[in-house]
């Protein structure tokens, strides 16, 4: 029986569906203030329980992910983007002051998102490829009797040569597919669910793969990211194909089928 990938879904889905809410609360605050007024209630017709609540949502979603992700820019749009929620409420109270500030708010994220895109679309892609390796990988684990054991796995020895090794690192980077780190003559492709690799952190702080020299080839995967899973695989199998794949994405490169890889990823749901 063919093993299907149970990963915990990420974090950042849960954005879109608290702006669809915040609206929808807002709204329907809005609708019961004027039933009760129209029903002899004298209440100020401001959506201020709803705007708090997903202002204080925002603000936690940013102090959670700068916690998993190690990243400050989490933070600071998860402040703004509170304060911009609290804001909304704004024109009922002040129209001309608020609103005012309500649009400086707005153009303050604009901005930072404009000056930290390419941080924010980095680990963004590097994060959705990761998911995509390790879906991948145990689409052919059968023992889930294992749990985790903290050592890297040898996979064996392979033939490349450093041209082609070289080709392929800056191919993966280039495609956000994982982050490479060199490191005392071995080349590492770093992954992560949880600290970004972006941060720069040891490589072996993360999942990864390296290949040195001699055509060695190691596989590991980080306690957090093997935590992932809901169901538990078998550690060593888990490394295993993951290499398996990895190591098939480099025979992909040198024989000229580089485009594969990306086509096995997207392949992955």
């Amino acid at each position: 029986m063919i093993a299907k990938s149970k990963l915990r879904g990420p974090i950042g889905r849960a954005y879109p569906i608290a702006v669809i809410l915040t609206y929808i609360f807002v709204a329907i605050e809005i609708l019961i203030k004027h039933w009760m007024n129209n029903n002899g209630y004298d209440i100020e017709v401001v959506p201020i329980i709803a705007a708090c609540t997903f202002a204080v949502f925002f603000i936690v979603m940013g102090i959670i992910q700068i916690m998993k992700y190690k990243l400050w820019i989490y933070l600071i749009l998860g402040i703004l983007f509170g304060i911009g929620t609290f804001l909304s409420m704004a024109h009922y109270i002040y129209p001309v002051l608020n609103w005012g500030i309500y649009i400086i708010n707005f153009l303050v994220i604009v901005l930072f998102i404009v000056l930290k895109w390419s941080v924010l679309y980095s680990q963004e892609r590097l994060e959705i490829n990761t998911r995509r390796l390790f879906k991948l990988s145990v689409r052919i684990i059968e023992d889930v009797s294992e749990g985790y054991t903290n050592r890297p796995l040898s996979y064996g020895k392979l033939d490349y040569s450093h041209y082609e090794l070289n080709g392929f690192i800056n191919y993966i980077a280039s495609n956000y597919i994982g982050t490479v780190v060199t490191k005392d003559n071995i080349s590492y492709i770093t992954f992560s669910l949880g600290i970004s690799t972006l941060k720069g952190l040891s490589p072996t702080k993360y999942t990864y793969i390296s290949f040195d020299n001699n055509g060695n080839v190691t596989v590991n995967i980080s306690e957090y990211d093997y935590n992932q899973y809901k169901q538990k695989y078998s550690f060593d199998q888990l490394c295993n194909t993951m290499g398996k794949v990895m190591v098939g994405f480099l025979e992909y490169y040198k024989n000229g089928h580089e485009s594969r890889i990306v086509t096995d990823l997207k392949s992955v749901k």
